[in-house]
């Protein structure tokens, strides 16, 4: 009996370790990506990459539903080994990436990271500041917006970090008696 418990529960693990190592945009999908399409590359030679599958990540800038779909703006930042955007500022710009579907601008928002496959569909030029932007416009086949990373500040309504403990009649913190 008890290595019948030892069997089921090695399995369990098995399984579970499998599934962590389950990658964000599926193994058919990322082996048609293009390694050489680093943003800094489509910048500089756009006509090359034009249809070639790209697997990007970064940060969420806005998010816009269309007509179209949902038109999202990224500030790309490289990903780690598990394609995940780092905390860094390290960028090589921004692109746009076109959702087929319908995406909440309240879920999808500022400051989420996201990474993606997609295919370049054409180069785009739009009013950043008082610049005109070139941003590589991207339509989305794969897109996974990773959760919150713990201890990262979240604001409410009213200004107050949701993370504090106590909150009461109007005194911040713990020791308010």
């Amino acid at each position: 009996m008890p290595t019948q418990w030892l069997k089921t529960g090695l399995i369990a693990l098995a399984l579970i370790s499998l599934a962590g190592c389950a990658g964000v945009i599926s193994k058919p999908v990322a082996q048609q990506a293009t390694p050489e399409a680093e943003l800094s590359a489509v910048l500089k030679t756009p006509d090359a990459f034009l249809g070639k599958m790209i697997l990007w990540s970064g940060r969420i800038i806005s998010t816009k539903p269309l007509e179209e779909g949902t038109l999202i703006e990224v500030l790309q930042i490289s990903s780690d080994r598990n394609r995940r955007p780092p905390q860094s500022d390290k960028t090589e710009g921004r692109f746009l990436a076109l959702n087929p579907g319908f995406l909440d601008p309240l879920v999808y928002k500022a400051d989420r990271e996201i990474t993606l496959a997609g295919r370049i569909r054409e180069m785009r030029t739009q009013p950043l500041g008082e610049i005109q932007y070139v941003y590589p416009l991207v339509d989305v086949v794969e897109l996974h917006m990773w959760p919150q990373r713990p201890g990262e500040l979240h604001l409410r309504d009213d200004d107050r970090p949701s993370h504090w403990p106590y909150y009461h009649w109007g005194c911040p913190g713990y020791w308010c008696w």
